[in-house]
């Protein structure tokens, strides 16, 4: 990367913070934060969006907001399922089982039964007990 685009980056990414304290999308600590943020940066950076010339030479057309929103669409806010008293019954038998192989060292069939729990009811001591499984 040349020295230019270097600081048309670092240009843009303090905008972005710029623009975050100024539409209060932070605000209180964090934005008093950010603002010594933009400051420690600026100094470190030579990048000053306070200097007229800085901003003819280094400004994008484009926030950096705008251009990470085209690049990584939101995505979708999964809906949490609750999982029914039989869903996790099942699932806690597949993890016993497991438990169960993993003190008869048969490792590769622990993994597949904590995955089978994890299919019925994806809980984080199930995703635990396979990577167990997997470093033994």
């Amino acid at each position: 990367m040349s020295k230019d685009q270097q600081d048309r980056l670092s240009y843009a990414i303090l905008q972005h913070f710029q623009d975050l304290i100024s539409s209060k999308a932070v605000n209180g600590e964090a934005a008093e934060s950010m603002a010594v943020a933009v400051q420690c940066l600026t100094e470190a950076l030579g990048v000053d969006l306070a200097d007229p010339e800085h901003t003819t030479k280094l400004k994008v057309d484009q926030a950096l907001q705008d251009l990470f929103d085209k690049s990584y669409p939101a995505r979708p806010i999964p809906t949490k399922v609750v999982a029914t008293k039989d869903e996790e019954a099942k699932a806690n038998d597949l993890k016993d089982e497991g438990n169960e192989l993993m003190k008869q060292n048969k490792y590769e069939e622990a993994i597949e039964k904590y995955t089978e729990a994890i299919e019925v009811v994806p809980v984080a001591t199930y995703y635990c007990n396979r990577a167990a499984a997997t470093q033994s």
